[in-house]
């Protein structure tokens, strides 16, 4: 019996020796493992804690410290698989920094291989216990931002600025969030903050120029045209953004309908912006000029961009369609914004003084014949119902209503026309029809 107690004893003993052994292995090791950490020698790091887990058996420590390892030396995959053993094994435990600490490297990584659908779940799980935690709702809101779930992401975001006031990344999602959703006041009211708060986030030059022309975005947006064009002038002189920046002021200037400033403005700097960035602003500077009038000198600007890009956006379909004015240049005197020249011309074709044009607008001129009213109309396309209806009024407040009328309209007329009793008893000179009309007149 001596014996027997005396043999467990001795078991005993040999395994609490063994127990201390193994710690005390372990216990060097990571201090070992420690000192190559602070010394970035990750390799090293990775190698001595795979040993251990093989050999010793691993725990949230070493899984932690691998993961730590692969993570610096950008091997992301490794990093996720060994933090995520790190929290199964801590999680026994109650709440602690590093479990948060684990959480947030996890999330992150699974972020930046993006996987946001457990990126997510993994900030969600953080903010269950700490409620409160920045880096949570920043990333949460950011993450709900990219999905475009901007309603999340406005909550979230704007918790987050409550607690924290330093993040300028913050203020600026939150403004365009508030963009997306098209409410451009609170956009410009933060962007505001993002603008007043700048020389606390040491924001770069070109940060701030990208900010200037997303504040001019808002700005047309909430119709203040000048506040725009006033931001976006001195960043023509900027080689970086004078693209963008004459690109907006062009679509500015057409927006108001003040095609010839627009067409100015892209005549004085166009030459300054980068050739592979001019397809853009010729772009614009075409609808300018189609804009105001001038159709063949867009159609001149529409070609060259087809010669630089034969698939960029509209171009081919636009000359398509207009392909007729480009064949028969004499009706660059019909499609002007200029009175005078467009008055000798219908002169000519229809041999009659100035005195029987008796209406102009931009949309259509009336001549009157005798019994007859020729009706010519200037757009570049199909008469809608409207100028229709305006032309049949003016003509009954003429007293011209029993009048034969005729009507010039290049490319027809609207199907929505052809059920109105005014069109019916009309003539329609269109088409081949039009151009031989005023090319034999």
């Amino acid at each position: 019996m001596a014996y027997f107690i005396i043999s467990i004893i001795t078991v005993t003993v040999f395994l609490l020796i063994l127990l201390c052994y193994h710690f005390s292995r372990k216990e060097m090791k990571y201090g070992e493992i420690k000192k190559h950490i602070d010394n970035k020698e990750y390799d090293k790091v990775i190698k001595i804690g795979e040993n251990i887990i093989k050999k010793l058996g691993g725990d949230y420590s070493i899984y932690y410290y691998v993961g730590l390892a692969y993570e610096k030396n950008g091997q992301k995959i490794k990093a996720i698989e060994y933090y995520e053993k790190s929290l199964t094994d801590i999680k026994k435990y109650s709440k602690s920094a590093l479990k948060l600490d684990i959480m947030i490297r996890i999330a992150a990584l699974y972020e930046e291989i993006e996987d946001l659908e457990t990126s997510r779940g993994y900030y969600k799980i953080i903010l269950s216990e700490y409620p409160n935690n920045t880096t949570a709702l920043f990333k949460l809101g950011k993450i709900y931002f990219m999905k475009n779930e901007l309603i999340k992401a406005k909550t979230y975001l704007e918790k987050y600025i409550t607690l924290k006031h330093d993040n300028a990344e913050a203020f600026l999602l939150l403004s365009k969030t508030y963009y997306k959703l098209e409410n451009y006041m609170k956009a410009f009211d933060y962007i505001s903050l993002w603008f007043e708060k700048k020389d606390e986030f040491n924001i770069s030059d070109k940060t701030y120029n990208e900010n200037i022309i997303y504040l001019s975005d808002i700005y047309v947006n909430i119709k203040k045209y000048n506040e725009a064009l006033n931001v976006l002038r001195p960043l023509l002189e900027n080689q970086e953004f004078i693209k963008e920046a004459l690109l907006r002021i062009t679509k500015i200037y057409i927006l108001l309908k003040e095609f010839e400033k627009a067409t100015s403005i892209v005549s004085d700097y166009i030459i300054k912006v980068p050739q592979d960035e001019k397809i853009p602003v010729l772009y614009e500077l075409a609808n300018a000029y189609f804009g105001e009038g001038e159709l063949y000198k867009a159609i001149t600007i529409w070609k060259e961009i087809r010669s630089f890009n034969p698939k960029y956006k509209d171009v081919n379909e636009i000359l398509e369609k207009y392909k007729i004015l480009d064949e028969n240049k004499f009706l660059e005197n019909y499609f002007t914004n200029n009175e005078e020249i467009f008055s000798s011309f219908i002169m000519k074709s229809f041999g009659i003084k100035e005195y029987q044009i008796n209406y102009r607008s931009k949309a259509f001129w009336i001549i009157k014949e005798e019994n007859l009213c020729h009706v010519l109309y200037k757009e570049p396309n199909p008469i809608i119902p409207l100028i229709l209806n305006s032309i049949e009024n003016y003509i009954i407040d003429e007293g011209m209503s029993t009048y034969s009328v005729t009507l010039f309209s290049l490319f027809g007329a609207d199907k929505g026309c052809y059920s109105i009793n005014f069109f019916k008893k009309i003539n329609l000179v269109s088409g081949e029809q039009f151009i031989l009309f005023f090319n034999k007149n």
